[in-house]
């Protein structure tokens, strides 16, 4: 009703997730996905309406068209399981988000990673350089509007004839580039062999089964502006990959991990036990860091060896920087590293 009075209006949603907006989104002159922005809310939307701010922000999830276009739906048992009112078991697999739209074929309302604001850029200039299976990226991003804004750039990468199942498509990196009217800049991407591998859960690892693969940048999942393609060979396993997030334990577990942490663990264990305990006085696990390693296994372990590498820093016995100088070592160019350079 408020559209048809008032063919100028836009509207504003307040939310945690996606909703059903296809009955009027072709209407509206404009949306604006607000999610929670708490009591300073309004002001941020007064300057975003009134044109002080562009907005610049990407969708992190899928709005489908419908309910009924969800992976929860298309591939699990919602409402709930046959049977069980109470139970509702959920089958997307590998194939969550935007992973299930692409390789499904299903079209949504507004894809993962989609956003607009008040200004428009180009993408040109694809340059894909293979290393030894790794590869670099890059292109050159224009601010082709009247106004200042940011675009984020997202990659892509896409394995042609996969062994085991993939998804069609898959996020490897992404980069904010803020921009002036008519400057441009380079967009340095550079991906590991973990941008290439999948888990083969009958190797119990992270492999690469080797061939070409697509490398697809663009402005969303299903607005792909660039492509190119690079040939990477197959490889059986790849070490384990630990970061911030990995507990102590894996990290003793790790042949170079294990090395790296040692000292701030045991000035860790050092600040929960009395200098004269057992515990203190006891080495670091090792390969039996997950059963109960340690002079006081349960205790060590419980309360210990479960914690996050990176809660290290805030206790003291590490520095971020040195967190950040141990995950390089232990992780050479696994993942995928972002530069951007003005022009």
């Amino acid at each position: 009703a408020v559209l048809a009075a008032n063919p100028n209006t836009v509207v504003v949603l307040l939310g945690g997730g996606p909703i059903d907006v296809s009955p009027w989104a072709a209407q509206a002159k404009g949306i604006i996905e607000a999610w929670y922005p708490g009591m300073e809310g309004g002001n941020a939307l007064a300057h975003i309406l009134f044109g002080d701010v562009n907005p610049s922000g990407k969708l992190p999830v899928t709005f489908p068209v419908k309910l009924e276009d969800s992976p929860a739906m298309k591939l699990g048992e919602y409402p709930s399981t046959p049977g069980n009112p109470l139970k509702q078991t959920y089958k997307d697999d590998i194939f969550v988000g935007y992973r299930y739209y692409d390789t499904y074929k299903v079209a949504p309302q507004f894809p993962f990673g989609y956003g607009l604001s008040y200004t428009t850029f180009k993408y040109d200039a694809l340059a894909v350089t293979p290393g030894p299976q790794s590869a670099t990226v890059k292109l050159t991003v224009t601010n082709t509007g009247p106004v200042a804004g940011a675009e984020v750039v997202q990659l892509y990468v896409r394995e042609r004839g996969p062994r085991l199942p993939r998804p069609d498509k898959e996020l490897k990196a992404f980069a904010a580039v803020a921009l002036d009217p008519g400057q441009e800049e380079e967009v340095r991407f550079e991906l590991g062999p973990r941008a290439f591998a999948l888990y083969d859960p009958r190797a119990a690892a992270w492999v690469i089964g080797g061939g070409e693969f697509d490398i697809l940048v663009g402005a969303s999942s299903r607005e792909i502006r660039l492509q190119g393609s690079v040939q990477i060979p197959a490889r059986n396993a790849l070490p384990p990959h630990l970061d911030r997030l990995s507990p102590i334990s894996a990290w003793l577990a790790h042949p170079t991990g294990r090395a790296a942490i040692q000292p701030a663990f045991a000035a860790l264990v050092s600040q929960f036990f009395a200098a004269d305990s057992p515990e203190a006085a006891a080495p670091a696990p090792s390969e039996g860091a997950g059963e109960g390693g340690g002079a006081d296994g349960g205790t060590v372990n419980t309360f210990l060896l479960d914690m996050p590498v990176g809660k290290l820093v805030p206790f003291g016995v590490l520095s971020e920087a040195e967190l950040s100088r141990i995950l390089a070592l232990v992780n050479p160019r696994e993942g995928a590293r972002v530069s951007a350079q003005t022009l």
